[in-house]
This record gives C-alpha cells, structure tokens and sequence, in this order.
C-alpha cells in the first residue's frame, strides 16, 4: 500500500475567518454564479486567521504535500497568496476555482482531489458540513473545523503560530 502523504485544507472558514465580509455574499438566486461572489472573494485580503489550523497545517511534516483547495475563485489569487504569506501558512499547491467555473463546490473538490489521486489523500480538513460529507464519500477522511451554530474563539492567535 502507498503511503498516503497528502493532506488538503479548505480556505474560507478553515484557515482564514471572513466573518468580515458575510455581508458581501451574494443573494440566494445569484449564489451559483461565481461572479457574483466578487465582491466577497475580493474582500479576503482582511480575513482574520484561524491560528490553530494553520499551527497543525504549519507542523505537518515536511516530506508531506500540502494542498489548500479553495471554492474561492482566481479573480483573488493575488490577494489569497499575499494572505497565505502573510500569515506564514506552509504549503505547497494553492487550487482555485476558475472564475468561469459556475459548478457546486462538491463537484468542483472532487474532481481536484481526484486529479491529486484520492489513494494519496491521507485527509482533508473543511468547514463545510455538506463538503465534508461528500469527501468522505468518495473514501477519503475529512475532518469538519467549524460548526456554525457556535462561536469560533481561535481566529486571533493566542501566541505564536
């Protein structure tokens, strides 16, 4: 058996709070444009970090690929990028939702986990209940960050990251 030396983590709500710019997001008949979210996904330059994420993330071992696998569309690469750094997040492949790519989330991470090779994943870290159930159906552990009907204490470090 290979090992498996893999391990993806989600963006928005898993390393990078945007609590900020809930109120960008767009209206419901508009959600599944991924122009519409613009806006929101341009406003991700002030998104607090999720410290303890990004502390398990940053001591993964270092012969282990690190991929942040994001619903956040290129128009906000710069921005993402300058973040990550920013914020001394420690991988090695950023995948970002193509701005003419108007798919459901589900379908947009599984076909980029299955371009990475689902039999290398060890595990993948979201925050999304729905997105969570789906990767764990195609065979693969996802472990679920954040439950919405509480309130996150971690998206200020508590000392160094």
């Amino acid at each position: 058996m290979k090992d498996k030396q893999t391990v993806v983590f989600d963006l928005d709500g898993t390393l990078a709070c945007g609590k900020h710019r809930l109120h960008l997001m767009p209206n419901k008949e508009d959600a599944h444009l991924t122009t519409s979210w613009n806006e929101f996904n341009l406003a991700a330059g002030e998104d607090a970090p999720i410290a303890d994420n990004i502390k398990l993330l940053n001591n993964l071992p270092a012969t282990w690929d690190i991929i942040i696998l994001t619903g956040r569309c290129d128009i906000a690469k710069e921005i993402t990028v300058k973040w990550l750094k920013s914020n001394r997040v420690a991988y090695d492949e950023l995948i970002m939702r193509k701005q003419s790519d108007h798919r459901m989330d589900i379908e947009f991470k599984e076909e980029a986990l299955r371009e990475i090779g689902l039999d290398t994943i060890l595990c993948c870290f979201d925050d999304l209940d729905h997105v969570a159930k789906h990767i764990r159906g195609l065979g693969v552990t996802c472990h679920l960050v954040t439950h919405y009907e509480e309130q996150r204490v971690d998206t200020t470090p508590r000392g160094e990251m």
